[in-house]
């Protein structure tokens, strides 16, 4: 068995390469139950936050512009790395202080744009943006 095939434990500690296997097999459980621990968690978090696996694996219905009944709008999108965002579009007139966006624990940002009386709050074929820094930006 060359270095590269071995468990680091055994390049740094030369006596142990008799116990190689068994060294190999304690670590695949251990990272099986490190796995296992972390899905445990997330599936927790998504199971007290969002209502279950379920409903959180249908979030392609959540994002984008979503119409509501009331004729307000609902915009979602997934940005994690994002310091800070906002809608921005001609609806707004540009203006990234009008729609500022919230940011939940998973990464997604959403907000709401009332309705302009009894239109849309964005009319249908509207130019929008998503505006967004984040910690590299100056």
């Amino acid at each position: 068995m060359n270095n590269s095939e071995k468990p680091q434990l055994v390049i740094d500690v030369p006596w142990l390469e008799p116990f190689t296997q068994t060294i190999e097999a304690q670590y695949v459980i251990s990272e099986l139950d490190y796995l296992s621990l972390l899905f445990k968690e997330w599936q927790a978090k998504i199971d007290k936050t969002k209502g279950g696996l379920d409903p959180f694996s249908k979030g392609y219905e959540k994002f984008g512009l979503i119409a509501q009944a009331d004729r307000s709008i609902l915009y979602c999108k997934w940005a994690p790395g994002a310091q800070n965002a906002s809608l921005i579009g001609d609806f707004n007139n540009w203006d990234r202080e009008a729609n500022p966006m919230k940011k939940d624990q998973f990464g997604v940002w959403e907000c709401w744009v009332p309705p302009k009386g009894s239109q849309p709050g964005i009319a249908h074929g509207s130019k929008v943006y998503t505006g967004k820094s984040t910690s590299s930006q100056n």
